[in-house]
C-alpha cells in the first residue's frame, strides 16, 4: 500500500527531519493547507445535504512516521464547538501515542467512525478518505485557513528542520 506518520511522544514533540517521506511537493494538492503539527485541512464543497466545510486529517509525512497504526480515537462529537489548537483526538502506533490538535476552529459537524474503526486505512489514503474531522467554519477560518502552510512551504519545512508532529 501507498505510504500516506512514526515515535512513543507528544504531537508537541519533534520529529527528525533526516526521515524519508512521500511528502513531495508534486504530489500535494495546491488547494489544502499543512500545520506544523502535520496535519492538512482543505475546503470541501457543499454537497447533497451537506454544508461546505473543512476537513482535517493527518499528513502522509506524520502517518509514514508514525508506522503501524494500531487505535485511532477521536474525542471530539458531532456539535461541539473545537478552537484551532484543541485536541480532539488521539492515535497510536507501534512506535508513538500522538495528541491530535485541529489546526482551525469551527463546529465539528463530523468524525471519520470508518477510520476510528479501522486506522491502518490511513496508510491507504490519508487525504481523500483519510479525513478525520469535518468542520462548520468557525467566524475566524479564513484567518486560520490561510494562515496555514501551503504546498511548497510544508514541503520545505519537511527538508529543513525537524517539525512538531
Amino acid at each position: 500500500p501507498r505510504a500516506c506518520a512514526r515515535p512513543r511522544e507528544t504531537a508537541r514533540e519533534r520529529l527528525s527531519p533526516a526521515a524519508a517521506s512521500s511528502e513531495a511537493p508534486a504530489a500535494m494538492n495546491p488547494d489544502r493547507r499543512y500545520s506544523r503539527e502535520h496535519t492538512w485541512v482543505e475546503r470541501a464543497p457543499a454537497s447533497e445535504g451537506q454544508a461546505a466545510a473543512l476537513l482535517v486529517g493527518l499528513t502522509a509525512h506524520a502517518v509514514e512516521r508514525l508506522g503501524t497504526l494500531r487505535q485511532l480515537q477521536l474525542s471530539a462529537t458531532p456539535g461541539e464547538a473545537l478552537a484551532a489548537g484543541e485536541s480532539f483526538g488521539s492515535v497510536e502506533s507501534d512506535k508513538a501515542v500522538v495528541e491530535l490538535y485541529t489546526p482551525v476552529g469551527g463546529r465539528v459537524l463530523a468524525i471519520h467512525e470508518g477510520l476510528a474503526h479501522a486506522p491502518e486505512r490511513l496508510h491507504e489514503d490519508c487525504y481523500h478518505d483519510g479525513w478525520l474531522l469535518r468542520l462548520e467554519a468557525g467566524e475566524g477560518e479564513g484567518g486560520e485557513f490561510s494562515q496555514l502552510l501551503d504546498a511548497a512551504a510544508y514541503s520545505e519545512l519537511l527538508k529543513t528542520r525537524a517539525a512538531d508532529l
